[in-house]
């Protein structure tokens, strides 16, 4: 038999025995020695260690929260930020207020990268439709006012040919800006399909040529330096309408005696097409706004009344951008305006 461990209460007291049996040299056993000890330090120890372990660990919850409540208020903080920047914009609509934040690149920070950006575009298109409406305003004003002067005018007096004549060139402005801003309107709305198909630009190219010539008359000269072959995928009356568009302003604002320079040339993947004047040219300051909606540089070319209305850059922008293709101006005081095309062969 072998020694065991048991353990006992004796009058409340707790035991732990150790039983040794002994036996004979036969095997029989002739008894069971027994010795006891207290376990009361034990039991004490143990039960002082769970009672520790229990509040440690109730601590240990308590500043876990604690700590988890501060890190994520403070990760949470920007958000908190956000929304009152937000409320605010939307009582003060004031769009020009950016959330700040300068903490690290992560998923807040990129959230609130996200909103000012949408912030800033939201701005551009507000300050954007602002200007439209007041440009569109004053376009609208001067030929009205015209009008009305001369109907008054007709009424005095009676019927005058000129005041007619006068009536129906601003009439005639009226409608070609109209159309413009129909036309604007169409292609940023993806309501104006473009009619593909190949182009020839240097066959287009001697068209618009031959066309200019009558416009050009005496007072400017009008040539072609350089022409090759090349051949588009792009709508032709779209791209012809860019084509004139450049060269009739060349021409306009060319002064009696200037030139007139058209050229087209091509690369492996790209033609370029090149217009060029020797006119007043264009401020610095004013080459960003180029293609902007009613842009004119006023201080260098002079208003009459067959000056356009701003728009026709921005449409054929629009137009050579559908097109896969790209447009730029240089300009240099007393020298003249470069306008460059290149679209994709």
């Amino acid at each position: 038999p072998r020694s065991f461990y048991n353990d006992v209460f004796v009058n409340g007291v707790h035991l732990r025995v150790l039983s040794v049996p002994f036996s004979t040299k036969e095997g029989y056993t002739l008894g069971v020695i027994q010795a006891a000890t207290p376990l009361t330090l034990v039991d004490s120890i143990r039960k002082l260690l769970f009672y520790i372990l229990g509040i440690l660990t109730l601590l240990s919850m308590i500043v876990a929260a604690i700590a988890s409540w501060m890190s994520i208020g403070r990760a949470l903080a920007p958000l908190k930020t956000a929304t009152e920047t937000a409320d605010q914009i939307i009582h003060a609509d004031d769009l020009s207020r950016r959330i700040p934040y300068t903490g690290p690149s992560d998923e807040i920070g990129l959230l609130i990268d996200a909103f000012n950006s949408t912030l800033e575009r939201l701005e551009n298109l507000f300050t954007a439709q602002q200007r439209f409406l007041a440009d569109v305003s004053h376009e609208l004003r001067t030929p009205l006012t015209v009008i009305k002067g001369n109907v008054d005018l007709i009424r005095k007096f009676g019927q005058d040919d000129e005041s007619l004549d006068s009536i129906k060139d601003e009439i005639d402005r009226l409608n070609r800006m109209v159309g413009d801003l129909l036309l604007l309107a169409k292609a940023e709305s993806g309501k104006l399909p473009l009619n593909l198909s190949s182009v020839e630009m240097d066959t287009l190219l001697l068209e618009v040529f031959n066309e200019m010539r009558v416009l050009a008359g005496n007072k400017v000269a009008l040539k072609l330096v350089e022409i090759d072959q090349a051949v588009v995928s792009g709508d032709r009356d779209r791209l012809k309408q860019v084509l004139i568009n450049l060269v009739s302003n060349a021409i306009h604002y060319t002064p009696a005696g200037g030139e007139v320079f058209l050229s087209l040339s091509r690369t492996e993947d790209t033609v370029q097409i090149t217009v060029r004047d020797t006119g007043p040219g264009i401020p610095a300051k004013d080459l960003p706004h180029i293609f902007d909606r009613f842009y004119r540089g006023e201080k260098s070319r002079t208003r009459s009344k067959n000056t356009g209305f701003g728009l026709g850059l921005s449409i054929a922008d629009w137009i050579v951008d559908m097109h896969q293709g790209k447009i730029d101006v240089e300009s240099t005081m007393g020298v003249g305006t470069t306008f460059t095309i290149r679209l994709p062969l």
